[in-house]
């Protein structure tokens, strides 16, 4: 796994560690890599998933302020991890990618690479 830095890596295990995910879970991993890569959204991790229950929390972009960058970012982590599409918001793959800054972008695509090829 390819993390931009100690602190993506650091952030990332502490969320492994946190929900006790099994390192074979490709769906979780993949879900806590992207979480892990962007400050704000390691920050609202608990208004986005609840460790007790270890499951998405509901409806989690009525609760956050996200710029268009993060909120990509927070959809393509939740579409990785079981499909999720919030029909009516969702961005388009080329709005989300079209959004992203630079680190952004390169954290999506390793998450991808990640999900489908381990």
């Amino acid at each position: 796994m390819d993390f931009k830095d100690t602190t993506h890596k650091d952030r990332f295990e502490a969320l492994i560690e946190k929900d006790e995910t099994n390192r074979s879970d490709i769906d979780r991993m993949t879900l806590f890599y992207i979480l892990s890569g962007n400050h704000k959204l390691t920050k609202n991790i608990d208004l986005i998933y609840d460790f007790k229950n270890h499951f998405i929390q509901s409806n989690i972009f009525n609760h956050l302020s996200l710029s268009s960058s993060e909120r990509g970012l927070l959809e393509l982590s939740l579409n990785l991890y079981n499909n999720y599409s919030e029909k009516e918001n969702m961005l388009s793959i080329y709005e989300m990618f079209s959004q992203y800054d630079k680190d952004n972008f390169e954290l999506a695509i390793a998450a991808i690479r990640y999900r489908f090829f381990g």
